[in-house]
Formats: structure tokens, sequence, C-alpha cells
């Protein structure tokens, strides 16, 4: 941190070409991220050798968190459409505590990355953020049950331009009746990409689609669904999915992202 309060980023890729290219970037290291990491680790080791360096206050981060989320008034919005923040509310207190969480990068990523809280450690979470692949959510569950049939439960959430491009997969879900739990954030549109054209001029073009009702073409595979327009109606739908055998889907009318205060640095006024 300067002094006048500007951050310096360094930047860790494996590939030159992303250095720098979405934030300007002071210091670019070119690596695989555990090697480059470790190495990183090891001079830091050598330069703060045989001196103390200042521990991280655990109990002060924890409570400047609690503070932050505590102006956060969405959490508690009774608004239609309903906040992605008020689904999160809702959603994370269910969660079995070894529940394994499929997000895709669409408008679920930036909701996930910044308030999801890892209840241990271990691999529970995962998501191919920046790396475009829409659709991912819905065929990972299938493959995240049979490396953790143990788990509390399987559970992929999507924006509704994810469920279209691998909606088939439904088939096999139905077909092996697996355990899982599907949530769609239904804003009818592709969220991230038209918050970001929001944020470079406004000029939309490619990003609208009509709305539709994930819940009944889940039904219309065998699989149990439910669609949810009201926050008041959440915590029973939510509820209801995450247990029982077979595949669930919940489809939930969402706030738009190019309207929402999103946790992305570039979008936030």
């Amino acid at each position: 941190m300067k002094a006048n309060g500007e951050k310096t980023l360094i930047q860790m890729d494996v590939e030159p070409d992303r250095i720098g290219s979405n934030y300007d970037t002071a210091v670019g290291i070119v690596a695989d991220a555990k090697l480059g990491l470790a190495a990183l680790g090891q001079e830091l080791d050598e330069r703060f050798s045989g001196r103390s360096a200042e521990k991280v206050d655990t109990e002060d981060i924890a409570k400047r968190r609690e503070a932050c989320l505590s102006r956060i008034d969405a959490f508690s919005s009774d608004e239609e459409p309903i906040r992605p923040e008020r689904f999160l509310s809702e959603l994370l207190p269910l969660l079995p505590e070894n529940a394994v969480v499929c997000a895709d990068p669409g408008t679920p990523c930036p909701y996930f990355s910044a308030y999801y809280r890892l209840p241990k450690a271990g691999r529970w979470f995962v998501t191919p953020r920046a790396h475009g692949a829409l659709g991912y959510a819905l065929p990972a569950v299938c493959g995240a049950y049979f490396a953790r049939p143990d788990a509390g439960r399987i559970v992929g959430v999507m924006g509704d331009g994810s469920f279209g491009i691998s909606a088939g997969e439904l088939e096999t879900l139905a077909r092996l009746d697996l355990p899982v739990t599907l949530i769609v954030l239904n804003n009818a549109n592709y969220g991230w990409i038209k918050a970001g054209q929001k944020a470079h001029g406004g000029k939309y073009y490619n990003v609208d689609f009509s709305d539709s009702d994930h819940a009944r073409i889940a039904k219309a595979y065998g699989i149990r669904g439910r669609r949810v327009e009201s926050p008041s109606e959440l915590h029973e739908a939510l509820s209801e999915a995450l247990i029982g055998e077979g595949p669930a889907l919940v489809d939930v009318v969402v706030q738009q992202l190019q309207e929402a205060q999103a946790p992305v640095s570039k979008w936030v006024a």
C-alpha cells in the first residue's frame, strides 16, 4: 500500500500475455502458481531470516469483515427480482459442512468468491473463474459426485446463460438419478458480460434473451424443479432441494448483474 492509499498490484500467471490485461500491474511474475508461490515463499523466508515478521491478526480481520458485511443491506433485502446477496444469505446457512459447491464463472462467480467462506480446509468449492467456461457447473456436479459420493450434498450454481449451454446434461443426471442440487440464477441475460459492457460505456450487444422457466425444463427431464420469484420462498425451496433422493433444480429469478452492486472493483460505483 502506498502512502496515498493506492494499492500496488503484483500479478502471477502462467501465461505471459495475461499479465496486466485487466488491471495495472506494478510487478508481473510468469510462473506456475504452485511453483511460483513456493519460490516466493522461500525468498521471503530468506529476506526475513533472523527478523520478526508482523503477525496477521485474524480476529481483527474477522471483525473488519463482519463490519463490512453489516453495511450491505442487500443481504436482508425483500426486493424483487431477488438480490443475489439475499439468495446467498438463505443458501449458505443451509449447506452441510462437507457440501461441494461447483459455481459457474457467470453471475455466481463474484458473489461466491467474495462472500462464501469454506467451513473447513479442503477442496469444497470449485469454479473456473476467468476461464470463460460457461456451462461448467451443470456437468461438473456429475464428476464431483463420483469424486466425493460421501459429500453432504453436491451443489451446482449457474446463470441462465450457462444453463442453456449444457442443459442436455440434465438427461445424464436424471438417468443416473444422482442426489445433486442445481440452482439457476435467472436474470435473462449473460450477466457478467452485460455488466462488463456497462462498465465500458453501456452499449449492450448480444447479451439479452427471453426469460425461461428452468424448473419446467428440469421437470421435462423427470427432475424435481421449482421456480422462485420472491425472497420469502427461498428458504423452503432451497431446503427441499438440498435433501431427498435424485437431482433437484431451483430456478431463482434474480436482479440483473449490471444493475447490482456486485463485488467487482471495476463495476462498483
